[in-house]
């Protein structure tokens, strides 16, 4: 269950609530920095805390505000905001009392370390400010939509879709807005050539329990450098494992 704080502050001035940016820190119950955690303001589009915990999220509607924060090892926490000034405010996020699968999650480190090598959170920064165009799919997410089919978490992307194979669901693939069959990576390893006779299907390369994280870009160019070679005019599929 989700934990609900109510914090009242004075208002700045309601004249300048458009402009105004919510800033905060993310930490355990110990004090302790929590990085990139998800942070989401009133529903709206999700923002991704730094290394040292700390977020800022722009305030583009007046009233009250709901401030959801989701980490994978912690439990949801939402704060509910009245009348907010640009002042920085504390997360504390609850530990869920049970070890994640085979992975013990550490308060101050990323979720998976590997995430941080491989340079996803750097890529999804950059995203955010503007410098690359993708989507990325967190830890948090898939914990919270629990996917049977890796395919799943491409559903309802702007300009990618899923197609489906209704013999069987393991040979869905996931393709461009053009119908066009992306390039898939797996842990850096470009998914070429044939399987069992057959073409790759992303859902057979690996379980979701097995994954960490995912980036699809629906343009080649719009994809990291090192991604971009050999790929044609389809999209790219990065996928990070545990």
């Amino acid at each position: 269950m989700a934990l609900i704080g109510m914090l009242l502050l004075v208002s700045a001035g309601a004249g300048a609530q458009e402009s105004r940016v919510l800033r905060g820190t993310v930490v355990d119950p110990t004090g302790v920095a929590l990085s990139y955690a998800n942070v989401q303001l009133n529903g709206g589009r999700r923002s991704l805390a730094d290394d040292s915990g700390r977020f800022q999220v722009p305030i583009t509607v007046r009233g009250e505000l709901r401030l959801l924060v989701r980490r994978i090892g912690f439990e949801p926490t939402e704060l509910r905001l009245v009348d907010v000034p640009d002042t920085s405010i504390r997360v504390e996020m609850r530990p869920v009392p049970l070890q994640l699968r085979t992975v013990t999650v550490e308060a101050g480190l990323s979720p998976f370390r590997s995430l941080d090598t491989q340079g996803f959170y750097r890529r999804m920064q950059e995203s955010e400010r503007g410098f690359t165009r993708g989507h990325f799919i967190t830890p948090e997410d898939i914990a919270f939509r629990n996917p049977v089919r890796l395919t799943q978490l491409a559903e309802g992307l702007p300009s990618v879709r899923v197609q489906h194979n209704l013999l069987n669901p393991l040979l869905d693939a996931i393709v461009g807005s053009d119908g066009c069959r992306m390039t898939v990576y797996l842990d850096r390893v470009r998914i070429v050539g044939r399987l069992s006779g057959r073409d790759d299907f992303v859902n057979e390369l690996v379980t979701t329990t097995h994954i960490a994280a995912m980036e699809i870009y629906s343009r080649p160019l719009a994809a990291p450098p090192e991604y971009q070679a050999l790929n044609g005019t389809c999209g790219v599929v990065l996928i990070w494992t545990k």
